[in-house]
């Protein structure tokens, strides 16, 4: 499992936030040789500590995945030439003793 976390710029339109989330979600598709499990949340505009592309404030997206380790570079590649896209970190989740999902350290 995979949770990939997207800062996006806040002046998007609906559509446009719609289209690069629906970019990313079939770059995982088309990279995964497995049926993956998808959960998109939306976090919210925060403003952000220091600018990044010169934005003060950032619309905060988080999806989580299953794919195998190869495919995320992809996906890395793909997402570098968003120009929406203000940064975005793929961590790996590793399964705890009870069958949940927590982050790697």
């Amino acid at each position: 499992m995979y949770d990939l976390t997207l800062v996006l710029k806040t002046d998007l339109t609906e559509e446009r936030k719609q289209e690069i989330l629906n970019y990313a979600q079939e770059t995982i598709k088309k990279s995964s040789l497995e049926s993956s499990e998808f959960k998109i949340n939306h976090l919210g505009e925060k403003k952000l500590v220091l600018p990044v592309k010169k934005n003060l404030a950032g619309d905060f997206w988080q999806i989580t995945f299953s794919a195998k380790p190869f495919q995320t570079k992809t996906l890395n590649e793909k997402l570098k030439i968003i120009e929406e896209v203000l940064r975005f970190l793929l961590v790996k989740l590793e399964k705890d003793t009870k069958g949940g999902d927590k982050e790697k350290n």
